[in-house]
């Protein structure tokens, strides 16, 4: 069965609205707010009957949080660089 996806990384209020979540609820937000932050999202999709799926990070000063999306969960993952452009890479090539 085919799932009908739609990529959503030119959704900035989507983005935004991420963003936002995951510097709430993975308490990185007094880091946010002291140093501010850059977001970077390597991919955003909204799957039929699945829902968001999305890895992003976020940088924070010195330090870097790498967030997924999966269904109705918010998850930091402890990846490096390497390993976040890899995730993008292979997932991107699963949807296409």
């Amino acid at each position: 069965m085919s799932r009908t996806k739609t990529n959503e990384i030119d959704n900035v209020e989507l983005r935004e609205s991420l963003t936002k979540t995951a510097i709430m609820t993975l308490d990185i937000g007094k880091q946010a707010e002291m140093a501010g932050h850059t977001t970077e999202f390597g991919y955003l999709y909204d799957i039929e009957g699945v829902g968001i799926e999305a890895l992003f990070k976020i940088v924070t000063g010195r330090q870097t949080h790498y967030v997924s999306i999966q269904r109705s969960a918010i998850l930091r993952l402890n990846l490096n660089e390497a390993s976040f452009r890899n995730a993008v890479k292979a997932f991107k090539e699963l949807h296409s």
